[in-house]
């Protein structure tokens, strides 16, 4: 059996699995899924947690409602935000393929960790996520090739 051949666009983005949705999660930590989102409206939700950050919170649940979320693809690869203060947003990436967690374990992930130190690094990162497939966003990461990857930010 032959697996259907995807449409490519120039940056290697398979066009049929290009729809990217955004979550946050709820002041009892579940996840809240919002739906699909495209690149300027993602921009503009990164601006508004990040206009929205406070120094302080009244509770640990309120802390992480405030300031994590992510955006996902269909292939249930995504990148998970947490904003800590404006210069300094740790990023989770997730690129594994196997949806079940205790598969994941025996798979191995195929996770990355980076902290940007701005805004600018942030919004960079969220359009190679929105305009590269899967395996080319992860082979930009692992490569730090361009669009400034090499300085996470700085």
């Amino acid at each position: 059996m032959f697996a259907p051949q995807l449409k490519r666009g120039p940056l290697g983005a398979h066009d049929d699995l290009m729809t990217i949705s955004w979550y946050s999660l709820d002041t009892n930590l579940r996840i809240v899924e919002h739906g699909s989102v495209d690149l300027d409206g993602a921009c503009g939700i990164i601006d508004g947690y990040l206009g929205r950050l406070r120094p302080h919170y009244q509770t640990g649940e309120e802390a992480l409602a405030a300031t994590m979320f992510g955006f996902t693809r269909l292939d249930g690869s995504y990148m998970q935000i947490c904003v800590h203060t404006p210069d300094t947003i740790d990023v989770e990436y997730d690129f594994s393929l196997v949806k079940n967690p205790l598969l994941r374990l025996l798979a191995g992930r195929r996770q990355r960790d980076e902290r940007l130190k701005s805004r600018d690094a942030l919004r960079g990162r969220t359009r190679l996520f929105f305009t590269h497939s899967r395996e080319a966003f992860q082979d930009l990461l692992r490569s730090k090739r361009g669009d400034g990857l090499n300085e996470s930010g700085a």
